[in-house]
């Protein structure tokens, strides 16, 4: 044997596998791990809904393909040489489940309590079957046989027959076959005679363990340790079976466990120690299936305890220590080869080659691992690999291509080039070195046109032309010069077309159509085929594996191209190869498992089924260039584990669809009985169903649809989730119904079904509906007698409205005339009072006319008084007022009032008294609060007799203001108090006005949310009373006027520099008011913006103007000491201060008092209670005027003293200003001391008077009119600049060109130029 071969390959050995043209038998398991409550299975049966019960060491399991339910039952499993005693499950023909458990103990299942109970009172049970009479068969251990019927218990055997052990029994015409301890029986089932039948054997005593009819009637017996046995139907002898031939043997010391005849004719046999045989009487063959640990197709176990054929066809093999093995001939559709299967010296994974020979025999060469021979005739292995030590080894493990040839293999290798393997050993390399050379290191594809010549696609290397004698013919490679030559030196695949031309497959790009006799090639540049794993041509398309974009096909004719990818039902978008069937179907191998292909015509829709491991494939990745299809169709493909073949006409789906059952009813995630029909409560209304598809090889690729019928619209969408769930069904009656499929799609068309019933609440029960018909009748009853009685009333009514509408219209008519008249009054009283104010001015006026003049204006502006009241009260009936709720000081605005009705008061000798309390807080309108409070005051003092008091008090209780104003009265009797709000109501009729102030008190009260009340307190005495909310929280967000408010005047201009300018010059106010409340509250307005100095009379408050000199007074009128009369004319009359702005304050209302102010040089004039806004907003205005003189004066080279005088003592005092500098001017010297002595003032009087007229300091002054002097020099004189600056007072030439520069912005020659 050759040195190679003498490494690498052992005795040739046995390996218990099919040929490569046979389908393989091969085994999946259900252990513990799946839910299995014990490995070791001692019975396995199946229930007529489909379930399959296991019964275990530990614990019955019933199996629905997804779950096991465990039952708390012990069995027996003892098994020795030469007998056995096997715990039992079983159903009878009425669909009972029994069960012999350990001990022997026979139980039935009693549907009543759910729970197994002792069945018959026979002991030491071994088996139990029901005859087709329904009597029961009762074998037990050392006990004999007994025969059990409706309304008897008959032990069949006798005397020394009694004490045998029953081990399996079976109903064979009208007999019962028995196997026992020492013999095999035969009992009539009608006389209960039995009789032995003989049994040819060389042992003294054999225990037989399990019977089995073939379809020829042939009766099979297995035996403790002696083999298997059979009667012939035409003899009446058990002869020994042996097996059919030499290569087909059968031992005859097998220790049978169990006999089955399946559904395909064949007989299992089980043995312990032994695994499992099955003969197939029809091929005569009989095979021998052992665990093997490196092989997960093999049997799990080789103590196997019993067998079990599921109505779906597949075989069970209870074992005794590795659960269950099971067979279903359609799970595996493939056959495969991996290194799990074979001898460790040989390997297959990484399959990057596949060949046959002509003797069948498979060459499978892998990456890395060597090349590997498969003799499936023989059953046997041979390993090629590469030894540095033999000169005649495989050169290298990496085989990338075979093909074989008139008995020779040729190897192409990866970085070795090509070898050539002859009768076992390697007869021939080419590589770069040998003779003939081969410059190519690597052979991706070796291809035999129909010329017979050899073509090699290398990579690197380009296409070769190669013959064994004569080495390379012809090489083409890529030529960048040139485009007819090859695309790309990496060529991946071979293959020819019509004419003989090739194809060619590249790497990286693309396809090229090399035509021999030209010697040119044709590139094809689509960029879905840059890189190409594997071509296949049929007459009129070219089908070519791309790498990453799926399937692509080309039109020979056309030569347009189609694609189909994953989108189009692919697996996987790389496609390693293409293999035809018969049917001229594509079989394509991927990265995801293989899949059929075809299609009509190409670009049409793609019937395409995907199969993957789960379909016995070597693994799911397949690998390029490792796909062959042999002469006899077969195809073969390889991957990373291995290589799986298959003939494609074999393949079949398993026509078996599976049982459904539901076996899961849960309401709101509580599992319920299965009680079919069920009733269930309007609450009880979400409901899951859980269900099964019993099929069991493959349970969780079987898939589900389900429709709850008057509920659903149709059926689900088929899928592998077995539970539905609905959520909030109505009341009704409800079916579901569940459909499942097997693994390979084949539906059961007879759905499981579910009824149940949702009934509806008690209110829509049958005697809740009577109750309501007869509740609508009565119901119609009522209807009617009420829209008989509406009739009468809406005639009632219609005629009330239309007395109603009447008097609203004649209402209307009212507010209208009130306005109306009070719009046409102010006319005529405004031309009234105009010239009467005009005729009072006059100085020469008689005393006697003058008087009567005044008389006529009071009465005018009476009038007026009335006519707003009259206009305010049409307003507020008509509904257009409404209320501004702000954030304001209460307290200060009641004394306000109170000061304003002083003169008032003081004129009849009435003495003012009041007591206000501080408010927490208080929101409320202003104006109204402020009419309600004057027609208050102004009432009570209106009908106080004179020389008596009138009395205010306002206070905060519960949220509300509290305003009391009492005063003396005597005419008012307790029945008038109740008649005082009425409009134009006048208890004395000879007194003043119409009676409208307290009916729009009242009005405006109850527009505030407040109430009004008149009580008499004593004889004497009469009280009016306003309650008004004051907290925020008591009006609605939409009238109120969030605060604080920001006083913005000048649009775009901050609050917070209204009255500042500079950092250093903050306005200085001067506040003079007795009254420390309003004092306080104007303080309050400006003491965040200016500067505040406080004077409580007027003597005091010319004191502070004179020494401080402020920017801007505010006085009261009325004051001890001096009054703001006097504080004005005294002020404006001193040239120190002269030019404040003053603004007074006064409760003396009317354009007399106000004339007499302004008369007296104030600047402006306001009556209290006074508008906060109005007086910050005039404060303001003073203050920008006086900005804006200063400004004037900045602005102009010469200003005349009246352009920024605001009095005619300013005025004098700026002339006088204006002699001293032109006099002063050119002395350099001149000092502000000098300038403040010259006028007779203290500097700091000077500084504040300068400051105030221009802005500007007293130095800053002098500076100015030094310069503006100087401007005016450099306009018209001819003088030097130092000359001007000396005659200007400056020391120093430099320094006049430094302030000049300052504030023109220029030096003096620039100005010139300018200029």
């Amino acid at each position: 044997m050759p040195a190679n071969k003498l490494l690498f390959v052992l005795l040739l050995m046995p390996h218990l596998a099919y040929s490569q043209l046979e389908k393989q038998i091969s085994f999946k398991q259900l252990s513990v791990e799946q839910g299995l409550s014990q490995n070791s299975v001692v019975s396995i049966a199946q229930d007529s809904i489909g379930y399959l019960w296991f019964a275990t060491q530990d614990g019955l399991n019933r199996y629905n393909g997804k779950n096991f339910k465990h039952y708390n039952l012990q069995f027996e499993d003892i098994t020795k040489e030469n007998y056995s005693k096997l715990g039992r499950v079983y159903f009878d023909n009425n669909n009972l489940l029994h069960t012999i458990t350990k001990g022997g103990i026979l139980r039935r299942w009693d549907e009543e309590t759910q729970n197994f109970k002792r069945y018959l009172n026979i002991n030491n049970v071994s088996i139990m079957l029901q005859d087709s009479k329904l009597h029961n068969w009762v074998g037990t251990y050392d006990n004999g046989l007994y025969k059990v019927s409706s309304n008897d218990t008959l032990k069949i055997f006798r005397d020394e027959d009694a004490v045998r052990s029953v081990y399996d029994m079976m109903e064979i015409d009208n007999s019962m076959i028995i196997a026992c301890s020492g013999a095999v029986i035969s009992v009539s089932r009608k006389s209960n005679i039995y009789s032995e039948i003989p049994v040819e054997t060389d042992s003294q005593r054999v225990n037989y363990s399990s019977i089995a009819l073939d379809t020829s009637e042939n009766i099979w017996i297995g035996s403790f340790g002696s083999g298997l046995f059979v009667k012939k139907s035409e003899e009446n002898i058990f002869r020994q079976f042996e097996g059919f031939d030499d290569k087909n043997i059968l031992p005859s010391d097998l220790n049978i466990e169990d006999l089955l005849i399946d559904s395909k004719k064949r007989l299992w046999i089980a043995t312990y120690g032994n695994g499992a045989w099955l003969i197939d009487f029809r091929e005569e063959t009989i095979s021998h299936f052992i665990s093997n640990e490196f092989n997960p197709r093999a049997i799990h176990y080789n103590d196997i305890l019993c067998l079990f054929e599921d109505y779906t066809g597949t075989i069970w093999l209870g074992t005794d220590g590795a659960g269950l093995s099971y067979y279903d001939e359609h799970l595996f559709k493939f056959n495969s080869l991996t290194n799990r299967e074979i001898p460790l010296f040989a390997k297959v994974d990484v399959a990057r080659a596949i060949t046959t020979d002509n003797k069948g025999r498979i060459w499978i060469g892998t990456s890395g691992k060597g090349l590997t021979e498969y003799n499936s005739t023989e059953k046997k292995y041979i390993a090629y690999k590469h030894s540095p030590k033999l000169n005649n080894s495989l050169p290298s493990n990496r085989v990338m291509s075979l093909f074989y040839d008139d008995e020779k293999l040729w190897i192409g290798l990866q970085d070795e080039g090509l070898a050539i393997l002859e009768r076992g050993e390697i007869k021939k390399v080419f590589n770069a070195q040998s003779v003939p050379p081969l410059p190519a290191n690597t052979v991706w594809c070796i291809f035999k046109d129909s010329n017979a010549n050899f073509w090699l696609g290398t990579r690197d290397n380009g296409l070769i032309k190669f013959d064994l004698k004569l080495g390379v013919i012809n090489q083409y490679k890529y030529d960048p010069n040139n485009n007819l030559s090859v695309s790309d030196n990496n060529i991946r695949v071979i293959t020819e077309g019509n004419s003989g031309e090739l194809w060619i497959g590249t790497e990286n790009r693309g396809l090229n159509k090399f035509l021999p006799k030209e010697e040119i090639f044709v590139r094809y540049d689509f960029p879905k085929i840059a890189g190409i794993k594997s071509l296949y041509w049929d007459q009129s398309n070219l089908w070519i594996g791309t790498n990453g974009y799926g399937l692509q096909v080309m039109d020979l004719i056309s030569e347009k191209m189609y694609g189909y990818t994953q989108e189009d039902g692919l697996p996987n978008n790389v496609i390693y190869a293409i293999l035809p069937d018969e049917n001229n179907t594509l079989w394509l191998s991927s990265n995801r498992g293989i899949s059929s292909f075809s299609v009509a015509e190409p670009g049409d829709r793609a019937s395409i089924i995907n199969y993957d491991s789960y379909d016995g494939l070597q693994a799911l990745e397949f690998n390029t260039g490792a796909a062959y299809k042999d002469k006899d169709g077969n195809l073969y493909f390889g991957g990373l584990k291995g290589i799986s073949w298959f003939k494609p006409s074999q393949l079949k789906t398993n026509p078996i669809p599976p049982k459904t059952t539901i076996y899961k009813m849960e309401i709101f995630d509580e599992t319920m009985p299965l009680e079919n029909g069920r009733d269930l409560k309007f609450s009880e209304n979400t409901v899951s169903f859980s269900f099964a598809g019993l099929h069991f090889t493959q349970p969780e690729r079987n898939e589900y649809t389900y429709f709850l019928e008057n509920y659903d619209k149709s059926w689900s969408k088929p899928g592998i989730n077995n539970l539905a769930h609905y959520t909030n069904l109505p009341p009704g009656d409800y079916t579901f119904k569940v459909k499942s499929s097997n693994y390979d799609s084949v539906w059961n068309t007879v759905p499981a079904t579910y009824e149940f019933t949702i009934n509806p609440p008690w209110y829509l029960s049958l005697t809740a509906k009577i109750a309501y018909a007869i509740a609508f009748l009565f119901f119609l009853y009522v209807i009617y007698n009420y829209l008989k009685w509406r009739w009468k009333i809406q005639h009632e009514l219609l005629m009330e409205h239309e007395e109603t509408e009447r008097l609203k219209k004649l209402d209307e008519l009212k507010s209208k005339l009130y306005t109306n008249i009070s719009h046409e009054f102010r006319t005529p009283l405004t031309l009234i009072s105009g010239p009467v104010n005009q005729l009072l001015s006059k100085a020469d006026l008689a005393p006697r006319d003058k008087q009567a003049l005044k008389l006529i204006e009071g009465s005018s502006q009476r009038m007026l008084r009335l006519v707003n009241q009259l206009l305010e009260l049409s307003q507020l009936e008509a509904g257009v007022v409404a209320l501004k709720v702000i954030d304001h000081d209460l307290k200060v605005q009641l004394e306000q009032i109170l000061e304003a009705f002083t003169i008032k008061a003081n004129e009849k000798g009435i003495r003012l008294n009041s007591e206000i309390s501080n408010f927490n807080e208080s929101w409320y309108d202003k104006d109204v609060m402020e009419k309600i409070v004057t027609n208050l005051l102004s009432n009570a003092i209106k009908y106080a007799p004179e020389n008596s008091a009138v009395n205010l008090f306002a206070s905060e209780e519960k949220n509300n203001v509290i305003i009391e104003v009492e005063n003396e009265n005597t005419s008012l009797s307790a029945h008038d108090l109740n008649k005082l709000f009425g409009r134009f109501y006048q208890a004395d009729k000879s007194a003043e006005g119409v009676g409208i102030g307290l009916s729009l008190i009242k009005e405006l009260t109850l527009l505030s949310g407040g109430k009004v009340s008149v009580a008499k307190k004593t004889e004497d005495t009469i009280s009016f009373t306003v309650t008004i909310p004051i907290t925020k929280a008591s009006y609605n967000k939409n009238i109120i006027e969030e605060g604080p408010v920001e006083y913005d005047f000048i649009k775009g201009q901050e609050a917070s520099v209204i009255f500042k300018t500079k950092d250093e010059d903050i306005p200085l106010l001067l506040i003079v008011e007795d009254n420390t409340e309003i004092r306080k509250f104007i303080v309050s307005l400006f003491d965040e913006k200016c500067r505040i100095l406080e004077a409580v009379n007027g003597l005091e408050g010319i004191k502070l103007a004179t020494n401080e000199v402020p920017d801007l007074i505010i006085s009261d009128i009325m004051m001890p000491e001096k009054d703001g009369i006097a504080l004005c004319n005294t002020l404006k009359k001193d040239v120190r201060t002269s030019h404040i702005p003053i603004i007074l304050l006064t409760a003396k209302v009317g354009e007399e008092n106000e004339l007499k102010g302004l008369q007296n040089k104030a600047d402006d004039y306001i009556t209290k209670p006074f508008n906060a806004d109005i007086l910050i907003q005039k404060v303001y205005n003073a203050i920008t005027s006086r900005k804006e003189l200063q400004q004037r004066y900045s602005q102009h080279l010469y200003l005349r003293p009246k352009d920024i005088a605001v009095s005619s003592y300013d005025e004098e005092f700026l002339e006088e200003i204006q002699q001293i500098i032109d006099t002063k001017i050119t002395d350099p010297e001149f000092k502000t001391e000098d300038f403040a002595r010259e006028l007779n003032l203290s500097r700091m009087q000077l500084h504040r008077k300068l400051k105030a007229l221009t802005g500007l300091s007293t130095t800053e002054f002098i500076r100015s009119q030094r310069l503006k002097t100087a401007a005016s020099l450099l306009r018209s004189a001819d003088l030097t600049i130092s000359e001007i600056a000396y005659t200007v007072g400056f020391n120093t030439p430099s320094y006049f060109i430094k302030c000049f520069k300052e504030v023109y912005h220029c030096t003096p020659n620039e100005y010139i130029s300018s200029k």
